[in-house]
């Protein structure tokens, strides 16, 4: 048993210091990562405790209150990720729309065909 308290207690260690040093994040999101990562280990060290206060919210198992969090968790950074796509989804548009308008002022109609000018009226 304390083998794979350690174990896990060393796998969510070196997940933390993977994610704070691979990734810009900023100093706020490295603080949430942190109070996540330390709650883990507690809970990973003194199993108990979640019963304990899985009990005093009236949920019967701490095990239930860790899948309820984590389902909570990941529906929130769902939406934020979901939020996230969208903004840089229009940003895109934006962006490819003004590139095709000033591409298209700079079109010489000097060098078109007879055809190519019908289809520009």
């Amino acid at each position: 048993m304390i083998f794979i308290k350690f174990l896990l207690v060393f796998l969510v260690g070196f997940t933390f210091l993977f994610l704070a040093h691979s990734q810009k994040f900023r100093d706020t999101n490295k603080f949430v990562l942190l109070v996540l990562f330390s709650i883990g280990i507690y809970f990973i060290i003194f199993p108990a405790q979640t019963d304990e206060i899985a009990q005093y919210f009236g949920i019967g198992k701490g095990t239930d209150l860790i899948l309820y969090l984590s389902n909570a968790i990941l529906l929130l950074l769902v939406a934020v990720l979901y939020a996230k796509s969208s903004t840089l989804s229009e940003r895109i548009t934006k962006i490819v729309r003004n590139r095709t308008i000033e591409n298209g002022k700079k079109i010489d109609i000097s060098k078109t065909t007879k055809s190519e000018e019908n289809k520009l009226d």
